[in-house]
């Protein structure tokens, strides 16, 4: 579960919250795109949190998480061993609700993005909602003032619903002036033909 935390927080806070604020900015600059902390400080998510979401109930919710093979040579009696092992490079959480499957919680540890890691997580929850919990519509959230984020997931399929929830600032502190809320986006199962 830390390394999972991990991931979530670089993808969506840009710092390691494992490392000194000093030390993480050396150790590993973040290359995400999807950050969001010039918007938002704290942590994304914690251990405790992540316990309790892979405990939810299987009827109404499922976390996904990719694995990466990586390869560390052990010395063996005088020669290099190849050892594969596996590390947590991503995440995505579905959860069932009224108004279709929510799509949250998508991350890519900021090193191994656009290597289709996300793509293939994504699809991944999507099928899960469709199939599994029988939902007609994939709903996300979406920072009202991330516009390269609306484009992607529209890009996608996903349309914007023009509705709008206010964005949980009891929770997550907001670092900027401006009124911060979700935009609600939502991808049919019609639309998946046509968007892939």
């Amino acid at each position: 579960m830390p390394r999972l935390m991990q991931i979530v927080n670089w993808a969506y806070r840009g710092t390691d919250p494992t490392a000194a604020a000093e030390e993480a900015k050396e150790a590993r600059p973040n290359r995400a795109w999807t950050t969001e902390s010039h918007l938002v400080a704290g942590l994304r998510t914690t251990v405790d949190e992540l316990r309790r979401l892979v405990a939810s109930d299987p009827a109404r919710a499922a976390f996904f998480v990719a694995e990466v093979a990586t390869h560390d040579g052990a010395a063996e009696g005088g020669k290099e061993k190849e050892e594969e092992q596996w590390d947590v490079a991503g995440c995505v959480l579905v959860e069932k609700a009224d108004d279709g499957g929510h799509l949250g919680m998508f991350a890519v540890d900021p090193a191994r993005q656009a290597l289709g890691l996300g793509r293939r997580l994504m699809a991944e929850g999507e099928a899960h909602i469709w199939e599994v919990f029988g939902c007609e519509a994939v709903v996300l959230h979406v920072v009202s003032v991330r516009p390269e984020l609306l484009a992607y997931y529209q890009r996608r399929g996903y349309v914007d619903t023009n509705q709008t929830e206010p964005f949980p600032a009891s929770v997550y502190k907001p670092l900027v002036p401006e009124d911060l809320y979700f935009r609600i986006l939502k991808k049919y199962r019609t639309a998946t033909a046509t968007a892939q």
